[in-house]
């Protein structure tokens, strides 16, 4: 987004849609009517469904857990990605627009879309991690994420933002010469690569701590959130 805001010339450079203007843009797009209507449809059974699940979720005897605080925040990034995607790639769809026919709107909604990405898969990570210190030690669950601590971990989830996407994937116009390698996200890049290779590890570890308690019998301590099993199986 600071590209866009503060140096918006450069932003103007890279993201250059002067060829022709906005409706002459649009006449190269290509309506995908049942597939957006798709798109649509399953954005909003994936909203409804979400929100009912949210609301369940802030009840305060299961809020005031550290782990169902991280899975509302998620939620609530989830629902803004679908929001976001769903609808504005579902009417765009229909409507047959492309990039340059908005390209304020549409970089705009990448780089929204690029930091919900990261918040989730930021997210995702400190959740996991969350179950395995309640199964690994419970006792330290309440160091590390009693009360207002678990909105510090959020705090620090939330701060990526990946600014660049290659919005000139397919255009095949003479004077839209700028070189992809501009217009990579590294950034972005190796959000990805972290998520998987940190998620990996963890459920690794954590299928080891299963197995290993599983081979051995030993009796182990149990957080209180854990006890509550018969209500919500909150393991991943």
């Amino acid at each position: 987004m600071d590209l866009y805001f503060f140096r918006h010339a450069q932003f103007e450079r890279l993201y250059n849609c002067s060829y022709t203007t906005p409706n002459e843009w649009t006449k190269y797009g290509i309506v995908h009517f049942g597939f957006s209507e798709c798109f649509l449809l399953a954005g909003a059974i994936c909203i409804i469904l979400y929100l009912l699940i949210l609301r369940a979720m802030c009840r305060a005897e299961l809020i005031k857990h550290s782990c169902f605080k991280i899975m509302l925040f998620l939620g609530l990034c989830d629902v803004s990605s679908i929001l976001a995607l769903c609808t504005t790639i579902g009417y765009m769809g229909i409507n047959g627009t492309v990039p340059c026919s908005n390209i304020d709107f549409t970089y705009i909604l990448g780089c929204l879309e690029a930091a919900s990405w990261f918040s989730q898969c930021s997210t995702c990570v400190l959740l996991v991690f969350n179950r395995c210190v309640d199964y690994f030690k419970p006792s330290w669950l309440t160091t590390m994420f009693a009360g207002r601590r678990t909105i510090i971990w959020l705090l620090v989830s939330s701060v990526g933002m990946s600014y660049s996407f290659n919005l000139y994937d397919g255009i095949s116009h003479p004077d839209t010469t700028i070189s992809n390698s501009q217009n990579v996200g590294v950034f972005f890049l190796m959000d990805n690569v972290t998520f998987v290779a940190t998620t990996s590890l963890l459920y690794g570890f954590f299928l080891m701590l299963f197995i290993w308690q599983k081979m051995t019998g030993l009796p182990r301590k149990v957080s209180k959130m854990r006890k509550q099993r018969t209500e919500w199986r909150t393991i991943f």
